[in-house]
């Protein structure tokens, strides 16, 4: 809304995040790493800061990329109508694992 996050904004989101379980990447974490950038003495101090909150956001980037990739393949497995395909009794759902090994597998003749 255009206001800027306050300490109890960042404190309510790591607690909803940490509540349902949606994974280690916390915008505190992040702030925290940027503080300690930001509050570095020396410039070596801020360089090895830097590194850490660079490499704490390539994490979360490419978490967020294999979130992107699972919701992909679930919509297509839907807009397929697999999605929701009655299955035989002990048969299990199909998932990522095997779409993408489907999809590694060489064509048969």
């Amino acid at each position: 809304n255009g206001r800027e996050l306050q300490v109890t904004d960042f404190r309510g989101l790591d607690e909803y995040l940490i509540r349902n379980h949606l994974g280690p990447f916390r915008p505190a974490t992040d702030a925290a790493l940027l503080e300690e950038v930001l509050t570095s003495r020396t410039p070596g101090e801020q360089f090895r800061a830097q590194l850490k909150r660079g490499q704490f956001q390539t994490d979360a980037h490419k978490e967020l990329q294999r979130l992107r990739a699972i919701q992909h393949l679930r919509l297509s497995a839907d807009a397929s109508g697999d999605g929701g395909a009655v299955r035989s009794r002990g048969e299990r759902p199909r998932g990522r694992s095997d779409v993408l090994s489907e999809a590694a597998a060489p064509a048969a003749s």
